[in-house]
């Protein structure tokens, strides 16, 4: 199982009930988490940190590290190509193309956008 603190990312084992590794430490506040659909990977925002932290699920590892003002709440299309990201100060919605971490746009939002729900 995966979860965020107001400071951390961490792993934990929920048949032993113990932390299996933090691969994220810092100012993690405001963090959301999706996972690839493949699960290969879990992205968590951390908004005050003005980063994104790409976690291999395998390893349990901090595999990537994308810098972006003010994340907040993700979501991931059906594909899995692309990461939506609200930037809550920024009010606008960054678009990643997962495979390559480039922004691929940028749009206007009302102001303080929090959360993201992409259909399948």
């Amino acid at each position: 199982a995966y979860g965020t603190t107001e400071n951390s990312g961490a792993v934990m084992d929920t048949t032993a009930r113990t932390m299996v590794a933090m691969p994220v430490t810092g100012l993690v506040y405001g963090g959301r988490m999706v996972f690839s659909l493949d699960g290969a990977y879990a992205y968590i925002s951390g908004m005050t940190a003005g980063m994104i932290w790409v976690i291999d699920t395998a390893t349990h590892t901090l595999a990537d590290r994308w810098p972006i003002y003010s994340p907040r709440g993700m979501a991931i299309t059906g594909d899995g190509a692309y990461l939506y990201v609200a930037q809550y100060s920024m009010t606008t919605l960054t678009v990643f193309d997962t495979a390559t971490a480039e922004t691929i746009t940028t749009i206007a939002l009302a102001p303080d956008p929090s959360f993201i729900a992409i259909t399948p």
